[in-house]
């Protein structure tokens, strides 16, 4: 007996060691970029329940490392990481559910996913329940605690939690109540491309994935710096995160205006998600023209339910209730019409 107990507890330690080596194998495979052999190594792991490997499966499912993006199956391994005690499988599991990318668009389930993450010490996580929180989640003002999580980001050395609250006026240690108006922005934030293509693609060198990292380490000078680069040879994913920048405040002044030039670029080059922001743009009358436009915001949610983005669909038939019949055909005529005016060059 005493025999097979010390055999059961060798092969044991045996397949610890290996998961452990197969582990830390992948992880380097992952930071040089060599998706395949990441694969190859974390997959196995992450099956028999590493929070580290089910988070980078995840991320590499999201941004189309490796094989082909898809949302949906990140979202189930960000989530096996996530209920494991990872806030970076946290903290993406939420950006899906506010975006609306491979689940269904719930900003309270966001916000419980950013919560945890923040809890732990996540700074990017504490930024992103900040943001959410300052637009408002099920129409409610948690513009108090959203000032107390910019705060606590920042003291972190969360680099837009601090651009934030350096335009606040008071030191980072402070807690009073926000000083400026809440933006009414929609939560956009994403940590998917939907420019990602399939296994067969090389992987992008370093350079050309500078904005992503800079992106997710909530570094948005950089980040703008290098997606203005890219977006002026023609790829529709980094005007669409302009967009982002622009109508988020991050990094600089809000800038509407801005916001709606790159998501209109984007939109032009066929980019489903600047279509979505350009419906609530026009719906809520922060357009150029300032003014509420129900049909406009019904082509754009028309053209991105096409493309089967988040919920879009939904909105569709939402401002169908405030139209007439002939309004409806009006809107229905211009998608019909709508032809891209520039091809991605990612594409």
């Amino acid at each position: 007996m005493k025999l097979v107990w010390i055999v059961s507890l060798a092969i044991v330690t045996l397949a610890a060691t290996s998961a452990r080596a197969e582990l830390a194998a992948g992880r380097e495979a992952y930071a040089r970029g060599e998706f395949a052999v990441a694969w190859r190594e974390l997959e196995p792991v992450a099956r028999e329940g590493s929070a580290e490997a089910q988070y980078l499966i995840g991320r590499m499912l999201a941004r189309g490392e490796g094989r082909a993006a898809n949302p949906g199956r990140a979202a189930e391994w960000y989530r096996r990481a996530a209920e494991r005690g990872s806030a970076e499988a946290q903290n993406n599991l939420g950006l899906l559910y506010e975006a609306g990318t491979g689940v269904a668009r719930d900003a309270s389930v966001a916000a419980k996913w950013y919560r945890r993450a923040a809890k732990s010490g996540f700074a990017v996580a504490a930024f992103n329940l900040a943001r959410l929180l300052e637009s408002g989640v099920e129409g409610t003002d948690g513009t108090a605690e959203a000032e107390r999580w910019y705060r606590r980001s920042a003291a972190r050395g969360h680099a837009g939690a601090a651009e934030w609250v350096s335009r606040q006026g008071r030191p980072s240690g402070a807690e009073s109540s926000v000083a400026e108006p809440v933006p009414t922005a929609e939560p956009s934030i994403v940590a998917t491309d939907e420019s990602a293509t399939n296994a067969s693609v090389p992987a992008a060198p370093a350079s050309a994935r500078a904005h992503r990292d800079a992106w997710e380490r909530g570094d948005w000078s950089e980040a703008s710096a290098a997606l203005t680069e890219k977006a002026a040879t023609g790829d529709a994913d980094a005007a669409y995160r302009l967009g982002l920048l622009a109508d988020q405040g991050l990094g600089k002044t809000r800038d509407l205006g801005a916001a709606e030039r790159w998501f209109r670029t984007a939109a032009e080059r066929d980019h489903g998600r600047a279509m979505y922001e350009l419906g609530f743009l026009e719906l809520r009358g922060r357009s150029a023209a300032r003014k509420k436009d129900a049909l406009a915001a019904r082509v754009w949610f028309a053209l991105a339910a096409e493309r089967q983005v988040g919920d879009a669909a939904k909105w569709v038939e939402r401002i169908d209730e405030s139209l007439t019949s002939d309004e409806i055909e009006t809107a229905e005529a211009r998608v019909r019409a709508w032809r891209p005016s520039a091809a991605n060059d990612d594409d």
